[in-house]
């Protein structure tokens, strides 16, 4: 039998603990710091849940190392990510540009799949209660909250990142890992919207559009991409300002 600890309740932390729940003697303890599960899940998709793309693919995925995403799309493809949600009883539509979103357009649709997964008697969820510091010892590990030191075998570090701080995003993650010897780059946002000459787009502030955009430099264009934009008081934003961003 292992204990496996698994920090952070959000959409990663419940699917790792479901998936490690798989092994009927594995007892998992899943930490979330706030009072409820899969916070930020409810806010994805503008309240929606865009839970997969039909599209995906190793391709459309750009980072310093752009082979990072292969293993994981290839082990859970977007089709096998439906059938997981659909065997659970999820119903699901998808749009022409490939995003999928439950049929009700309700993102705690998801949510309450995933809660109700995670009633299973190897899993204990323990809301409410932040991990403050993670210990090796011995062949496993010492996991500490305010009030508590639990010993495991294995411990999954999925706090997320520190984007979104209204919605309980905090720097956890870095803390903790950086403290058992892991090293991170610098911490850069990623998914912003485009500020512009204000006195244009500030008119159309909240309209959402499909559009296509250019960004140009002189006598350069620097991205063209198209779909939904939506105008802001400041700029543009919206999926198709994201996907380039």
């Amino acid at each position: 039998m292992h204990t496996i600890a698994i920090i952070g309740a959000g959409a990663s932390g419940m699917m790792a603990a479901l998936t490690a729940a798989e092994q009927a003697d594995n007892q998992i303890l899943l930490f979330e710091r706030q009072v409820r599960p899969g916070r930020k899940l409810m806010a994805t998709g503008n309240g929606r849940c865009n839970l997969t793309n039909r599209g995906a693919a190793p391709a459309h995925y750009h980072s310093e190392t752009p082979g990072f995403a292969d293993a994981a799309l290839a082990d859970f493809p977007p089709e096998e990510t439906l059938a997981w949600f659909r065997a659970r009883g999820l119903l699901t539509v998808t749009e022409e540009s490939g995003r999928v979103y439950p049929l009700s357009n309700a993102a705690n649709s998801v949510l309450d799949v995933l809660r109700f997964a995670l009633q299973r008697p190897n899993i204990t969820l323990r809301t409410g209660e932040a991990v403050t510091a993670v210990r090796r010892r011995g062949g496993g590990f010492a996991v500490e909250t305010a009030s508590d030191c639990i010993e495991a075998d294995f411990v999954i570090v999925a706090c997320g990142g520190a984007a979104g701080a209204k919605l309980g995003g905090v720097r956890d993650g870095y803390t903790l890992l950086q403290s058992l010897g892991h090293r991170r780059t610098a911490l850069h946002p990623a998914l912003v919207q485009l500020t512009t000459d204000p006195t244009y787009p500030r008119a159309l502030k909240g309209v959402r559009a499909d559009a296509r955009l250019t960004l140009s430099a002189p006598r350069t264009v620097l991205a063209r991409t198209a779909g939904e934009v939506q105008f802001t008081e400041k700029g543009v934003s919206g999926p198709a300002v994201f996907e380039k961003g």
